[in-house]
């Protein structure tokens, strides 16, 4: 299979607005397996922080169990393209209340340079990558304010 990762600073490629779909598999039983579907629902992109180098937000209803799942961007006549993979939703702290239509996604462009380097060798060093030490990514995936220069 021919795999192809996409070099540009995500901000070029998808922006705030954007219509994309996710795309997973939603926790299930395994009485449930022979009947599976992937999920597929349709939303916006609603925030791209950190430049598009660290996360996208969407709208898209994402349930538990479909982190990994695919979010590709629609329309312009362009084909479906990936743009990222689902982390998680939103889940409010005091009551523990879900948030599927507000959820979180990895940029493919932080993904893209990781994997071809794993994919041409087989080491796993270029895997490490895909950890973020950066305190200013670590904050965004907490939802915390970044802290000022000035």
């Amino acid at each position: 299979m021919e795999m192809s990762c996409r070099s540009l600073p995500a901000r070029m490629w998808i922006k705030k607005g954007d219509q994309v779909v996710a795309a997973g598999f939603p926790l299930f039983s395994e009485r449930d397996l022979p009947y599976l579907l992937p999920t597929i629902t349709r939303g916006v992109v609603s925030h791209v922080a950190g430049g598009g180098s660290a996360i996208l937000h969407t709208t898209c209803c994402v349930q538990s169990g479909a982190s990994g799942g695919a979010v590709l961007r629609l329309g312009d006549g362009l084909p479906l393209r990936l743009v990222a993979l689902v982390a998680c939703n939103i889940q409010e702290q005091g009551s523990g209340a879900l948030f599927p239509h507000v959820n979180l996604a990895v940029p493919a462009t932080v993904m893209a340079a990781p994997l071809a380097g794993y994919r041409a060798t087989r080491d796993v060093k270029f895997l490490h990558a895909l950890e973020s030490k950066d305190p200013n990514v670590q904050r965004l995936w907490k939802l915390q304010p970044l802290t000022s220069k000035l």
